[in-house]
């Protein structure tokens, strides 16, 4: 069977089983997802380049780097994401700075952080439907201007006249702009990638989120002590520009088919989409099983980060470089993780199963020994292996929701995934610090692995019983809900 289809910007070669064609289309233009043909989003179909014609055994062998140079609509999307991440890390380190320096009371200072991330875990369960329903390319473009004309007047206040009412409101806007960008651009990747290579693009993806975590951080410190606040203010503004500009770029997706009552519009059809999202999420193993795995380490997450600086700010006698040190391992991990799950765990949905689930309890464990480490060398060890273990947890969540959610139901499922976990993080960064002062190190520690592996367990059980591993049994409670 040959496929007649091609992506427009360069020949290429779609290969399914033993047919091969080249063909050229218009730039911009995607083919019609009722097209049976559809490369991007029908499972057997692969996106090859001519170097791989002989062989199609090796389609998912492809070169990371071969399929980043062929598929340019997601390397425009991974280029814009990046610089607003960079962007994104710079705002975090100018707005901690900003508190400090303008807000001396401690209380000041966690209301401005409280501001910058509460709105949006409490809105990203609501952004679902929309996200399900409009554009993912144009919500990308106008979500992003908009917060950049936001940040641009939060520069204006800065530098101008200091309104600490107006910085709260500003802040607070600003951050509520993640709840549709994060779950919009995890739902196009889908679109935009073959599901051969997804896993390779997942782990990817993670690895840059790694870097750029582990020099984001450096940059904007030299930023904010070498210019001032107001350059890193602006330099935010930059960032959601050009994330705005590279998503023109993107072509037009093709939309997935809805159901009936799409058509419908106003505050019924939403309440509609919503529902439908709770239900998908209710009778999906897969979805069950991201989601209950991530609302168990929301739980404990923010009480890690407290431990984890607790315990490299001396605990060690690491001579107060010890938190420098776990946050660069903390990243270092999560970029090793994130590579070992899109190369070896990614390619067959069951290994991508069992690899998560087995990360999920290890990582449980790893935390323990490292919160009961009486030498600094031993908790670098655990630490690193722990990190190692979230990276693959991380790779691969978001690698299942895209490969066994519906398409048209992966933005509610994300932004209820990204809400809950957001939302109990919060939570837990004051459960961490009560925590420390009243339990000790080693003891938080052991009680956030037990509390995190026994969620899991039953989780993990529910899910098992869903017939997690039965791929007919997961199609069959899909066909009837749909």
């Amino acid at each position: 069977m040959i496929l007649n289809c091609c992506t427009g910007w360069q020949k290429t070669v779609f290969v399914r089983k033993q047919s091969f064609s080249n063909c050229r289309r218009k730039p911009g233009v995607y083919p019609s997802r009722n097209n049976q043909k559809n490369a991007f989003t029908e499972p057997g179909s692969y996106f090859l380049t001519k170097s791989f014609e002989k062989d199609p055994e090796n389609v998912t062998k492809t070169p990371l780097y071969l399929v980043l140079k062929n598929n340019i609509p997601y390397r425009n999307l991974w280029i814009g994401t990046t610089g607003r991440s960079l962007g994104g890390w710079i705002y975090r380190i100018t707005l901690i700075t900003y508190a400090v320096r303008t807000l001396p009371q401690g209380v000041g200072i966690a209301w401005i952080l409280l501001a910058s991330g509460l709105p949006a875990v409490i809105l990203a369960p609501w952004t679902g439907p929309l996200i399900d329903r409009f554009d993912k390319r144009l919500l990308l473009i106008m979500v992003n201007l908009s917060l950049a004309t936001l940040t641009l007047i939060l520069f204006a206040i800065v530098h101008l006249r200091h309104v600490v009412v107006l910085d709260f409101i500003m802040i607070a806007l600003l951050s509520s702009g993640s709840a549709f960008t994060n779950p919009a651009r995890t739902a196009l990747t889908t679109q935009l990638v073959s599901r051969e290579h997804l896993p390779n693009m997942r782990g990817f993806e993670v690895v840059t989120s790694g870097v750029i975590m582990v020099m984001g951080a450096l940059i904007g410190g030299f930023i904010v002590t070498l210019a001032s606040v107001s350059t890193g203010f602006l330099l935010t503004a930059l960032s959601y520009l050009w994330y705005a500009l590279w998503s023109v770029t993107l072509p037009q997706p093709a939309r997935a088919d809805h159901p009936d009552h799409r058509r419908e519009k106003g505050l019924l059809a939403y309440l509609k989409d919503l529902r439908e999202g709770l239900r998908i999420a209710w009778v999906n193993p897969v979805a069950m099983l991201v989601l209950g795995l991530g609302i168990s380490w929301g739980i404990i997450g923010g009480s890690y980060y407290v431990l984890l600086s607790y315990v490299g700010s001396g605990a060690l006698t690491a001579n107060g470089t010890g938190i420098g040190l776990f946050y660069a391992l903390d990243g270092v991990g999560y970029m090793i993780g994130g590579g070992v799950a899109g190369q070896w765990f990614g390619t067959h949905d069951k290994t991508s199963r069992m690899a998560m689930i087995a990360a999920y309890l290890l990582q449980s464990v790893f935390l323990v020994f490292f919160a009961r480490s009486s030498h600094l060398d031993m908790a670098i060890v655990w630490l690193l292996v722990m990190r190692i273990a979230s990276g693959i947890v991380v790779t691969l969540d978001g690698l299942m929701l895209q490969r066994n959610v519906p398409q048209q139901y992966q933005g509610r499922i994300i932004s209820l995934h990204d809400g809950l976990y957001g939302l109990l993080m919060q939570g837990s960064y004051l459960i961490g610090g009560w925590g420390i002062m009243v339990l000790g190190a080693p003891m938080l520690g052991t009680i956030l692995a037990a509390l995190s592996a026994i969620i899991g367990i039953v989780v993990v059980v529910i899910v098992l019983r869903m017939g997690l591993f039965r791929d007919t049994a997961i199609d069959n409670r899909l066909n009837r809900q749909i």
